[in-house]
C-alpha cells in the first residue's frame, strides 16, 4: 500500500460534517498527485450527501499538504497545538518563580462556572463539534461526579489555579 485516507462522520445536534483523515503517501510516491486524487475522490463521494461541512487536519510543518488543500479549496479554520508527553511517574513540579499568591488544588464545585465560562470561549461549537469533550460532563456537584462514574472515568481529576491577588472582596 502506498497510499491511506478515510473519512469519519460526525453529529453535531443537527448538523453533520465529516472528516478526512489519516491523508497519506508514501514518501516514495509522493509529489505523483496520489494526495490530491485520494482528496478530491472523497469529496466526490461526500459530494451527494446534505453535509454542513468537511473538515481535514493536517499539521502546522506539512507545508506541501497545506498548499495541497488550499489548492482544492479547503481554507484554515483555525489552528490547534496537541502537546504530548510520555507517561511517567514524575517527581513534583515547582517552578522557580511560582508565585505564592496562587495555588493549585482540586477544582472545587465553585469555580465550575467560570471553567464552563473559559471553556465556552476557548472551544466555540464550531471547534468543538466533532470533539467528544462535552463541558458538562466537567461539572462540579454530585451529578457531575455521577457523570463521570457512570460514563467517563471516575479517576479524572481537575484542578484550579487561583491567584489571591484577583479576589475581590464584596
Amino acid at each position: 500500500m502506498c497510499a491511506l485516507r478515510q473519512i469519519i462522520p460526525f453529529r453535531s445536534l443537527l448538523h453533520h460534517y465529516y472528516l478526512i483523515a489519516n491523508v497519506a503517501v508514501h514518501a516514495d510516491y509522493q509529489r505523483q498527485g496520489i494526495g490530491s486524487a485520494l482528496v478530491k475522490r472523497a469529496l466526490q463521494d461526500l459530494d451527494s450527501r446534505n453535509l454542513d461541512g468537511i473538515w481535514l487536519q493536517v499539521d502546522a510543518s506539512n507545508q506541501a499538504a497545506i498548499d495541497l488543500y488550499a489548492k482544492i479549496g479547503f481554507q484554515k479554520h483555525a489552528r490547534r497545538t496537541t502537546w504530548v508527553r510520555k507517561a511517567q511517574r514524575s517527581k513534583e513540579i515547582a517552578p522557580e518563580n511560582f508565585s505564592e499568591e496562587i495555588t493549585v488544588k482540586l477544582r472545587s464545585t465553585r469555580h465550575w462556572e467560570s471553567q464552563r465560562k473559559w471553556l465556552k470561549r476557548t472551544y466555540p461549537p464550531s471547534l468543538r463539534w466533532y470533539l467528544p469533550l462535552r463541558a458538562w460532563d466537567l461539572r462540579g456537584g454530585v451529578l457531575g461526579m455521577l457523570t463521570r462514574f457512570f460514563f467517563e472515568s471516575p479517576r479524572v481529576k481537575q484542578w484550579s489555579a487561583t491567584d489571591a491577588s484577583l479576589v475581590f472582596e464584596r
